[in-house]
């Protein structure tokens, strides 16, 4: 992890991979197992490899239940919530969050609220949201966490997409937008939405660092899951980025194609890519939609 941290995701693959399978082997003390299997995690996911992060959640999540440590419980559940999640099993998640609720009354104490927070954000529950996200941000400032600061503001930003609030999606995460390499855990998720948001409100240009940064840790990562979230948040590439400026200074298809050594057709064929990226249908909606062309 430490790796990670200071010399990126590239140099620590093969530490991080060498790690996942000890974790992931049937040596591992159960007694080790409750200690860092929630690292684990957190670094399987950083390598955007789910199928060994369900596998050590579901571990975490029987090693707790089993240890009869009734405290070790909400978070290895917190952790499979995130999981399921991402598998696209909401129903399953929603359970694991009344469970969490649940245990955390019976002990005592108050529970970990990032997996409601991901779910009602997948669910699009705006206004359960928005107090969630406002509990999260005083339970980390208490605590003094800044990891849950980020899935809260990545979690609110996700929110934002979805109901097609894409100014409020980009400034939910304003330090996506930084130059500098991409944090550990949900950070990589939050400039995924920053791009999103970037190119849906007609500004791609605003994309370019965080798609650098997010760059950083998908191709290295390598797995299907990384690279189809790469191709996904690429955005307009350049040539396209370059026909979107002259559109909106009012050049016609062929003098496009002229200016850049490419057919009318090719022309076509770029601006229609491009107004399925933004979600228009013609030019004059790109000429109002405020899209630069800059990256």
């Amino acid at each position: 992890m430490t790796l990670r941290i200071t010399e990126g995701l590239a140099a620590s693959v093969p530490a991080l991979e060498e790690a996942m399978r000890v974790f992931r082997g049937p040596d591992l003390p159960d007694e080790d197992g409750l200690r860092w299997l929630w690292p684990a995690g957190v670094m399987a996911a950083a390598l955007w490899d789910h199928e060994t992060w369900d596998v050590l959640a579901a571990r975490h999540v029987r090693l707790a239940r089993e240890s009869g440590q009734a405290t070790a419980v909400p978070l290895a559940l917190t952790q499979r919530v995130a999981v399921d999640v991402f598998a696209g099993e909401l129903a399953d998640a929603e359970a694991l969050v009344e469970e969490i609720t649940t245990v955390s009354e019976a002990i005592g104490s108050p529970p970990p609220l990032y997996g409601a927070l991901l779910v009602t954000a997948w669910r699009g529950r705006e206004a359960e949201g928005a107090a969630l996200r406002r509990a999260v941000a005083a339970e980390a400032a208490s605590r003094g966490e800044g990891k849950v600061l980020t899935v809260g503001t990545w979690a609110m930003a996700l929110l934002a997409n979805s109901l097609g609030r894409y100014e409020e999606a980009l400034a939910a995460v304003p330090d996506a937008g930084e130059d500098r390499p991409a944090d550990v855990g949900a950070a990589p998720w939050a400039l995924v939405e920053y791009i999103e948001a970037a190119v849906r409100s007609g500004a791609p240009g605003r994309a370019a660092a965080a798609l650098r940064r997010l760059t950083e840790v998908t191709v290295p990562a390598g797995t299907g899951w990384a690279l189809g979230v790469h191709a996904r948040s690429q955005a307009l590439t350049p040539q396209e980025a370059q026909i979107v400026r002259l559109v909106r200074e009012g050049l016609t298809n062929p003098e496009i194609g002229a200016r850049l050594f490419i057919s009318p057709r090719t022309v076509e064929w770029h601006l229609r890519k491009t107004f399925a990226k933004l979600g228009i249908t013609s030019r004059k909606q790109l000429q109002r939609s405020g899209a630069t062309g800059e990256r």
